[in-house]
């Protein structure tokens, strides 16, 4: 029997309802229609160009309607995607373009500047004159849907190779318990670059409901973006776990339209409040093994009671239909209820690997050894997890150094390795703390190393999600037997020599600020003013930009008292609130 891929489902949604709208983004609405023709020229066009079935074409454009246009026509062609976020620097785009060997990539004039010489760039529109009939390809039943680059231990980015049978699975697992219906209104938040886009915005498409992809503006902040899904009626969203955990702290409409909100990306790490008008369903998964189990957070969270919640971390929950998860020692024997273990997955949820890393395939995709599983396969997630009594399954941490960062999954090592690189640098450790990445740098021998030019040179290496927040040089503590003491590392705020980049818009606007003031190139946000050169005369001029860029007014004593960028923008956003 021939299965129905997802971008079939949205075919069959355009067929029947053609005037139905699919996408609403910057005040445009696309039809489902206007979709499924834009999709099907689109893919003619990548076969007029000679993109031949199970080649990969990069997609290579911010959240946009184009965006899922080209991905679309991408599978119409018979063709997987390479999901690209133009926010990444230039070196790792040309990695991920030579490595996935793309046949071309959909673009726009802008992003495409960065792309290297030689690339097969198709830009937006070119495909306009292109027949609007779907062509007479798809792709195979259980080949590639989406390439998906993650963070690699070495170094050097992993590409994971999303089937379309997960992506099916998920599609329908993910309607079915969030309930979505033809008459909901659903969002995109996630980066165009990150594999989560099959969990976030095609449940809602092959659902036949209506998907909203907000301004970048907005989704930084918690109360702006809270208003805007209140707003545009949103009934479901997923939001990345830092964000939703701000989310559900603020105050929400009783009679608003939010049914349920998704929450993915890294572990929950605090319960939802009672009493919220929207439900809260955890969902866990990776790249590698897309999604594996959820929680409705609310219900449990309710049933519990306080003194339970008090005394558990929020679970996984339960494993979806197809997939099966163990927590097994290190000799792959389950280990009793309520131990800690590791997760090891088997099922329909799991991607085919990494391309061309066969050394990290085989350390992930065993052979399945377990008794009466009737899957080949079994993934070894590198969580350490726990089951209730209950039966439910809750994450307690990681087994080696791949971390979650604002919803992205970073292998600490990737980071050391570029940062070893980095002249004057003898060596170096980066770590998480407080839910961002702390990087230790010790100098070689006569070598001077300033954070700031140091981040800028990690800025063009790597994602911003992968940056180090703060920076500490000096002599780095060893254990025994000659090893970087990991334990031993002081906190950044602890080290004299701390370099700790903005973390809030308003922190980010008056290290600005400083920096164009005083004439430097960046401002850590822990450094004293005067440390930095200041004085009177341009504290001044502080305090006048203070006002025009927050209308607030400061006085000279409150500038110096804070003394730094962290104390000063505390200041600012407690006397805004005051207003």
């Amino acid at each position: 029997m021939t299965v129905v891929h997802v971008h079939e489902l949205i075919e069959a949604v355009a067929a029947a309802t053609p005037d139905r709208p699919a996408i609403v983004a910057g005040g445009v609405t696309m039809t489902y229609g206007e979709l499924d023709a834009e999709a099907n020229r689109l893919a003619c066009h990548l076969i007029d160009l000679g993109v031949g079935e199970g080649a990969a074409v990069g997609v290579f454009m911010e959240r946009s309607a184009e965006n899922l246009v080209a991905q679309l026509a991408a599978f119409k062609a018979g063709a997987c995607v390479v999901l690209m976020d133009p926010a990444y620097p230039a070196q790792r785009l040309a990695f991920m373009l030579a490595d996935s060997a793309a046949a071309a990539v959909v673009t726009r004039p802008g992003p495409a500047a960065a792309l290297p010489a030689g690339v097969k760039v198709v830009l937006s529109g070119q495909w306009a004159a292109a027949p609007a009939r779907k062509p007479d390809r798809r792709p195979a039943d259980n080949g590639t849907s989406h390439i998906a680059y993650t963070s690699g231990s070495t170094g050097v980015p992993k590409a994971v190779l999303l089937r379309h049978e997960p992506f099916r699975n998920t599609v329908r697992v993910l309607i079915e318990q969030c309930g979505i219906t033809p008459d909901s209104r659903g969002t995109w938040l996630c980066s165009p670059g990150f594999g989560l886009v099959e969990v976030d915005c095609f449940p809602v498409l092959a659902a036949g409901a209506t998907l909203h992809i907000p301004p970048a503006a907005v989704t930084g902040s918690a109360e702006e973006l809270r208003d805007w899904l209140v707003a545009e009626r949103i009934t479901h969203t997923l939001q990345l776990t830092a964000m939703a955990e701000r989310l559900w702290q603020l105050d929400w409409p009783k009679d608003g339209h939010l049914r349920s909100m998704r929450v993915a990306g890294e572990r929950v790490r605090n319960w939802p409040p009672p009493g919220l008008p929207y439900q809260v369903l955890n969902v866990y998964g990776s790249a590698e093994a897309n999604v594996v189990a959820t929680c409705d957070l609310t219900a449990t969270a309710a049933a519990l009671g306080e003194e339970e919640r008090a005394a558990r971390r929020p679970p996984i929950g339960t494993p979806v239909p197809g997939v099966r998860v163990y927590v097994l020692d290190e000799n792959l024997a389950p280990v009793p209820t309520g131990e800690v273990g590791e997760l090891y997955i088997s099922g329909r949820s799991l991607s085919a690997g990494y391309l061309n890393r066969p050394d990290a395939e085989r350390d992930r995709f065993l052979a399945n050894p377990m008794p009466g599983d009737p899957h080949p396969v079994l993934y070894r997630s590198g969580d350490q997890a726990r089951v209730w009594p209950d039966g439910l399954i809750e994450i307690v941490g990681r087994a080696d150094d791949e971390v979650k960062v604002r919803g992205y999954r970073v292998r600490l090592g990737e980071i050391e390795s570029v940062l070893a690189q980095q002249p004057g640098v003898r060596q170096c450790a980066v770590v998480l703390r407080d839910d961002a990445l702390a990087a230790y740098v010790e100098p070689r021998p006569g070598a001077t190393i300033v954070p700031a030019e140091l981040r800028r040179s990690l800025a063009a290496r790597l994602p911003q999600y992968m940056l180090p927040a703060a920076y500490v040089v000096g002599p780095l503590p060893t254990t025994p037997n000659g090893k970087i003491d990991r334990a031993a590392l002081p906190a950044p705020g602890e080290a004299a020599d701390a370099f700790v980049a903005p973390r809030t818009e308003t922190e980010k606007q008056v290290a600005e600020l400083w920096a164009t003031l005083l004439r430097l190139p960046e401002v850590g946000v822990r450094t004293e003013f005067l440390a930095l050169g200041g004085d009177s005369v341009t504290a001044m001029r502080v305090l006048d930009g203070v006002k025009d860029l927050f209308g607030v007014e400061l006085g000279m004593a409150d500038l110096f008292e804070a003394g730094t960028v962290e104390e000063l923008a505390a200041l600012i956003e407690e006397r805004g609130n005051d207003r």
